[in-house]
């Protein structure tokens, strides 16, 4: 049930960001489908990371990290969105696109190290445990 919450949790969040999105400009530019289509692409990259399976507490722990970056970058892109729209067009459409897609694979490089530290740290964590492996 509590998996259940999170995830009408997420589908609030990503209906204000996208009702927001389209209610603060007077017109619709490409600009602001550009800024919605980067939004949906955040929330189900972080719908992806956070319905991975755990086996159990230890594997959530190690896995925090992780989950830490992709809500960062859900809030990055929710905060540009919202300023591409205040700002009605003002902003170029290849800046935006730059930073848009430059956060984005900034912010996976990001989880993905973070994948991989995590998978380090906890090798390590159950190597200490058995005395008998050798490190």
């Amino acid at each position: 049930m509590k998996k259940n919450y999170g995830v009408v949790i997420w589908g609030l969040i990503f209906v204000c960001t996208i009702f927001l999105t389209l209610i603060i400009p007077d017109s619709y530019s490409q600009e602001i489908w550009t800024a919605i289509v980067f939004d949906i692409m955040a929330f189900v990259c972080q719908l992806l990371v956070w319905s991975k399976k755990r086996k159990n507490a230890k594997d959530t722990f190690y896995r925090y990290p992780v989950f830490v970056a992709s809500s960062t970058y859900l809030v990055l892109q929710f905060l540009l969105s919202i300023i591409i729209a205040i700002s009605q067009g003002n902003v170029s459409f290849k800046i935006e696109i730059i930073i848009e897609f430059a956060l984005m694979i900034l912010m996976w490089v990001i989880i993905i190290c973070m994948g991989m530290a995590s998978e380090k740290v906890e090798s390590l964590d159950s190597r200490q445990k058995d005395h008998h492996k050798e490190l």
